[in-house]
C-alpha cells in the first residue's frame, strides 16, 4: 500500500462519515462510503497543493475569474480546477466578488483573492 493510500486509511472516523471539523489544505476530501470518490482523492494526494497554488497565483495575478475561466485559463476540465477552487474558499483565500454571464448565458459566480 502506498504512503497516499495509508493517509486515508488512517483517517479519523469522523472522515470516514464525510465530517471533516478540521479542514486543511494538505487533505483532498472525498465523498463518505465511496471506494471511487476515495481512490481519486488519493490519486490527487500530490496534485491538490500544487493545483490549489496555481489557482491562488492565477487569481492573484489576473484578478477574480469564473469557475469557466479558470478552466480556459487552465486549459483543464472543471472537474478538476473547481474543487481546489471550492477548498481554497472554504480555508478563506478566495471569496465571491459578483456574478456574471458564462458562454451559456447563464450566470455565474465570479471568484477573486480574499
Amino acid at each position: 500500500m502506498s504512503s497516499q493510500a495509508k493517509i486515508y486509511e488512517d483517517a479519523p472516523e469522523e472522515w470516514l462519515r464525510g465530517v471533516r471539523p478540521n479542514f486543511t489544505l494538505f487533505y483532498a476530501p472525498f465523498i463518505a462510503n465511496s471506494a471511487t470518490s476515495r481512490e481519486a482523492a488519493v490519486s490527487m494526494r500530490e496534485k491538490t497543493p500544487s493545483l490549489r497554488a496555481r489557482v491562488l497565483e492565477a487569481l492573484t495575478i489576473c484578478g477574480p475569474m469564473t469557475d469557466e475561466e479558470l478552466s480556459e485559463w487552465f486549459q483543464m476540465s472543471g472537474n478538476t480546477i473547481r474543487p481546489r477552487r471550492i477548498e481554497l474558499v472554504k480555508v478563506g483565500a478566495v471569496k465571491e466578488y459578483g456574478t456574471k454571464k458564462t458562454r451559456s448565458g447563464r450566470n455565474a459566480v465570479i471568484w477573486g483573492v480574499a
